[in-house]
């Protein structure tokens, strides 16, 4: 699934192992527009790749992209873009 940057993939097991974050919004710290949660859940990683465990329905809204309902265990990361005349990578800014 993709919401604007922000890519997720349903998994059926989290291994514990990334540290718990306390926020409610995934990736984009820095980001006012930031894609928020809403719901009972518990996000992991850090801002460059997340699991977010949903304990029910978890609500993720972003302003120009409207809100997606997920469940279950989701893998979050950012889109990547190349460069191919740098021959770089960098993250997709919404």
């Amino acid at each position: 699934m993709q919401q604007g940057d922000v890519c997720m993939m349903v998994v059926s097991e989290f291994d514990g192992s990334q540290p718990r974050l306390d926020r409610n919004f995934v990736l984009s710290p820095e980001n006012q527009r930031r894609h928020t949660l809403s719901g009972d859940y518990e996000l992991y990683g850090n801002d460059e790749s997340q699991t977010l465990v949903c304990n029910g329905e978890v609500t993720l809204s972003h302003p120009e992209h409207g809100k997606m309902v997920l469940s279950g265990i989701v893998e979050v990361w950012a889109t990547r873009e190349m460069d191919h005349i740098t021959q770089s990578v960098r993250a997709v800014i919404d």
